[in-house]
């Protein structure tokens, strides 16, 4: 039995957070580096009053 899906799929907008990726490149993508992807707003429509909130602060020592 498969699950039915529910909702209209509609994602709001939300703030993505920043992560470290191991970024494959070279030939035949063999070799790997670290590269930051920035945190960065995503879903919703991007109307007006459309806003995410300001997210997490993480403090690092």
């Amino acid at each position: 039995m498969l699950a039915q899906p529910t909702g209209d799929g509609h994602k709001s907008l939300h703030w993505r957070r920043g992560h470290w990726r191991n970024q494959p490149y070279g030939e035949g993508r063999k070799l790997h580096r670290l590269r930051w992807i920035m945190p960065m707003i995503v879903g919703g429509k991007n109307s007006p009053g459309d806003e995410p909130g300001l997210g997490h602060v993480y403090l690092v020592s």
